[in-house]
Parts: C-alpha cells; structure tokens; sequence
C-alpha cells in the first residue's frame, strides 16, 4: 500500500490504512515539577584581602537600611583601617551591576572597634562611630544627603573626646526619633558608666551634642554590648550588659538629665560574662522585641508589651539558634524577623505570638565564619541581610529575599 506524505508547517504526518495510533502510544518523558524559584539572592559586594587579624584586613559591624523610596544602603567598618565604607543601591538591587560603593570616612590607621551605629532620617544617612587616631578615643559623627557613593557628599565632625574607649567596646548605637534627634549610647572609661548622647540638629558642631551618666553599676574595665532605640512616642530605652547582669533603662522626656532615667535589671538574663550581642525593634502595636547572644552563644528572645517602662514584665524564650551576632527587624504587619551569624547566615521570622516554637528558620548558603550581621525590612515585608565575616574570608555580603519561603 502506498503512503502519502502530508508537509504542515515544519512537520511531516504519515497517513496509513494501517492499524489507528494515538498519542499514548508514544514513550512520554516523564512529568518534573519545576524547582521553586529562590527566595533570596546573595550578592558579594566587596573583599579585604588577607584574613585573621593581619592589620588592614578585618570587617567590622555592618549596618542595613531600605529607605521609603525602597533603595537599599549598606554601611561597614575596616576595623584595622579605619575606614567607613557605603554601598548602595536604588533599584534592581538584586543585580551586583547596579550597586555603587565609595567610602563615607577615613582617619587612617585607628583602632576602630565593633559597630558604626547608621540612622536615615529626613537629613540623610547619618553615622556614629569610634576610632582612636593619636591614643585618645573619640566619637566621630558624619552624614550624608544623597549619592553617598561620592566621598565629597559626606561631612563630619569628631565629638567630645573620651566618649567610648574603642579597645573595649566600640559599637556605637544610635537611633533617631520622629523629629530627627540623634540618640547614642556609650561607655565612659572615666567613671566606668554607660552614657547617653543627644544631638537635636547641627550634629557636625561638637556643642550640639550634650550627655549624660546613667544610673545604674559600675560596669568596670568590660564592657558589654549595649544598643539604644526609640518608639513611636519618643520614649528612648537602652539596653547594656554588665558582669552583674543586663540592665534595661528608659526616658520619657528631658533625657539629659539624670533624674529623667530609670534602670533595672531584667530578670532571669545573667551571666558571668556580658552578652555579646543584641538586637531590639518596635512592631506597630507598640511591643519591645528584644534579643541577644550570651557569652557561649544562646540566643534569647524577649518582648515588653508598651510602654515598657524599666521595670515591666518580661517574657523571655531561649531560642534552638547559636550566634554571636543578631539583628531584628519587624515588618507594617507585626511580623519579627531575627538575622544571626556563627558560622553562617540564619535568617528566621516568627508571625505572631513568638514562642520559641513559633519561629520559622532559612540557612542561607553564604560565606562562613564568624562576623556581624544586620537586617532591615523593606514595604513588602521582605527582608535585606548585610552580613561581614571577621574570620577566614574578609567578605562583605548582602542577601535580598524576594519571597518567603513556606515552613
């Protein structure tokens, strides 16, 4: 029998008097269900050379910001160095090409320590850090207004001398109130006392900033890691930690003024050591949301419903997690997020109520080794992670999720 041999388009069909086909009669491939997309992309955005203690060759504390236009910035100290770098990124942040970098401050070789405290207020990025150029500790203030990529766009002023002694302690926290006012937490070697500065406007002018002792211990030779933050209605709370324990102050109003401060100890947090690091954020309803890593490493959760004043309640949840850096964040719907560092990168969030129980975790596959890390929290509720590892690697990295994962 002949066969006839139709042409449609780029296919030849065999038409037969033989015996009917069809489709099933055809080996299929079988059926895969495409992976998921993923949930976060991480990006390198710069390498020191070198690693371990070799001098010029060390990151330090990182800070992470999303402004309300949704552009990401990125702040990170050379601790060895001295020097305060920027990156940033208006749009398409997931692509390395469209982030710039440039460096916001440089006092040569200095004894610099720990964290750069980095606010965005209506003026700009404004930063607080320490550093050490001729034996004398100072606190260094600079800002920027915009296309902080370019050195030119930064300026600066250092402070009172004698505010923090970088060898000890130089995390510098600040916070920003609704009005713009600068608010830091140090240590003084003088009296051994935690110190709260405030700066109301003209921060780049020494006689603006004004300070004050605050109640409480003398911390002694060590210091522990200390953080400020302010709520909604102005009312500042700073946390630091001593060898007795980790104390808990809060100010309503006319907060350089002694008698304006109350500290307690929170309950339950002692440790032989000072905690190594925390982390506080407000949600909107008002709650404190507070974490931090004791000396072996145990993250602890804890939240003070408003106003928390010094000396409410506290409930406190130790959380399976080992670090020795956190950072927390919570987004317009409540949601708590807790960035941690140990050997890698842990990015948890917890919805509501959060319980140890309630928090679900995501390993994100950075560089390893121990550093610092920062999380910030964009409109859609999804976090940014700046990440800086201290050991091995001098790697500075940023991871943007761009969904959330289901548990």
């Amino acid at each position: 029998m002949r066969t006839k041999l139709h042409s449609v388009g780029l296919l030849a069909l065999v038409a037969s008097t033989a015996a009917a086909w069809s489709c099933r009669d055809i080996p299929q491939a079988p059926i895969v269900t495409p992976p998921a997309a993923p949930a976060y992309v991480t990006l390198t955005l710069d390498t020191l050379n070198g690693a371990g203690l070799d001098l010029g060759n060390m990151w330090g504390g990182v800070t992470a910001l999303v402004a309300p236009d949704q552009s990401v910035h990125v702040m990170a100290l050379d601790l060895w160095d001295g020097v305060l770098h920027y990156y940033g990124c208006a749009n398409v942040c997931d692509d390395g090409a469209h982030w710039a970098r440039g460096i916001a401050d440089s006092a040569g070789f200095a004894s610099v320590g720990g964290t750069a405290g980095v606010v965005l207020t209506n003026r700009g990025i404004e930063v607080v850090f320490s550093y050490e150029p001729v034996q004398t500790p100072w606190l260094r203030y600079v800002t920027c207004p915009g296309a902080c990529n370019f050195t030119r766009n930064w300026t600066g002023a250092t402070t009172t001398a004698n505010w923090e002694e970088p060898w000890w302690s130089g995390d510098s926290p600040l916070a920003a109130d609704a009005a713009g006012g600068l608010h830091v937490l140090f240590y003084d070697p003088a009296d051994r006392l935690m110190h709260y500065g405030y700066c109301g406007g003209a921060c780049t002018t020494t006689s603006s900033w004004q300070d004050v002792a605050l109640d409480g211990a003398s911390i002694g030779a060590w210091v522990g890691a200390h953080l400020i933050t302010v709520a909604a209605s102005g009312g500042v709370h700073v946390f630091y930690g001593t060898p007795a324990g980790l104390f808990h102050a809060t100010c309503d109003a006319g907060c350089t003024s002694a008698v304006s401060w109350q500290a307690t100890p929170i309950p339950g947090a002692h440790f032989l050591d000072a905690p190594r690091a925390m982390a506080a954020a407000f949600s909107p309803d008002g709650t404190l949301h507070f974490a931090f890593s004791d000396g072996a490493g145990q993250v602890t959760y804890a939240t003070c419903a408003a106003p928390c004043a010094a000396g409410s309640p506290w409930s406190l949840a130790s959380l399976p997690i080992t670090a020795g850096d956190v950072s927390l964040a919570s987004d317009a719907q409540g949601r708590v997020y807790l960035a941690t560092i140990d050997s890698t990168v842990v990015v948890s969030r917890c919805d509501s109520g959060c319980p140890a129980a309630s928090w679900h975790s995501v390993r994100v596959p950075a560089a390893r080794g121990g550093g610092h890390v920062a999380i910030a929290v964009d409109s859609a509720g999804l976090p940014t992670v700046a990440s800086s590892f201290s050991r091995g690697p001098q790697i500075l990295q940023v991871t943007r999720f761009i969904g959330w994962p289901a548990p």
